[in-house]
């Protein structure tokens, strides 16, 4: 049994991609789903810090694993705000790197479930190069309004 990193993920994220919901080899069992669950979806989302956060969810119903991201929602929300009481969401990743993000959602779902695919890396490098293009454009209006405006930051 793999170890679970920290079974509380509080974290303000945009969700970059998902992958498809799949069914699980064997039943997933924690204390928060002590009946367990028979589904798995994994997501990689960026913090507004520009840290990357690699993660799956676990349920019983597909419409349950259902959560906006990137092209239609790039506005940062909280999984739990998003996601019902009935889905457990467990961290696998968290830190700078996309390739690494997508690399561990795709290990962890390729180890509970035979399906095929996982999440696509080219989608999440666009996305997060999309995203971080944004803030630095942002960064560099507020320096232009700051500047013309005779502030300092």
């Amino acid at each position: 049994m793999t170890p679970e990193p920290d079974p509380v993920f509080d974290l303000q994220l945009t969700t970059l991609q998902l992958s498809e919901v799949r069914r699980l080899e064997r039943t997933y069992q924690s204390e928060w789903l002590p009946h367990g669950a028979r589904l798995v979806r994994g997501g990689v989302g960026m913090e507004p810090t520009g840290d990357l956060s690699g993660w799956v969810a676990y349920a019983n119903s597909e419409t349950d694993l259902q959560l906006p991201s990137w092209p239609e929602w790039t506005v940062p929300v909280r999984l739990d705000d998003v996601l019902p009481a009935t889905v457990e969401v467990v961290g696998i990743y968290h830190g700078g790197e996309w390739r690494r993000a997508v690399g561990a959602v795709n290990a962890r779902l390729a180890e509970e479930s035979r399906n095929r695919g996982g999440i696509a890396a080219d989608l999440v490098e666009r996305a997060w190069l999309t995203l971080r293009q944004r803030d630095h454009a942002e960064q560099f209006r507020q320096a232009q309004w700051e500047f013309k405006h005779g502030r300092t930051a």
